[in-house]
């Protein structure tokens, strides 16, 4: 198994309190889960878990482990759902002049976003003066 796949048996584990109902949960054997929690705690080095006839209680390694695997698990997660999806997420900043973001930006917006929902859009619309003195062509000879 893998190190997520670790990961999702030891959160199940504490998650369900024991050996046995994570299985049942996760349609493995009890010795099963046993076996991979030991392999887990011995890849770490680390006691992740104190067991006792009547408890299963996470040792102070076992606190941070289950709080990092927790987050690492949702990111692979969010990941997944996001790459599976197609979706695009983030923000876009669109900064035009007055006429152009009226004219075409702003019509065209509300259909982007009903096909990219993960998007946020900042418009900003500024007016331009443009000063005809300076406006050349590019090698300078003519005036527009």
């Amino acid at each position: 198994m893998d190190r997520s796949g670790e990961m999702e048996v030891f959160l199940r584990v504490v998650e369900k309190g024991g050996f046995s109902a994570a299985a049942r949960s996760l349609d493995l054997t009890p010795s099963a889960v046993s076996k991979l929690i030991g392999r887990l705690e011995d890849r770490l080095g680390v006691r992740l878990l104190a067991r006792t006839t009547r408890a299963l209680t996470l040792t102070e390694e076992g606190v941070a482990y289950n709080r990092a695997a927790g987050r690492a698990l949702r990111e692979l997660e969010d990941a997944e759902q996001s790459v599976a999806s197609g979706q695009v997420r983030g923000l876009i900043r669109i900064n035009a002049s007055l006429p152009f973001g009226s004219y075409i930006v702003a019509p065209s917006i509300a259909r982007f976003l009903q096909r990219q929902p993960g998007l946020i859009v900042d418009l900003s619309f500024f007016v331009a003066d443009l000063d005809l003195d300076l406006a050349l062509t590019i090698d300078g000879t003519h005036r527009l």
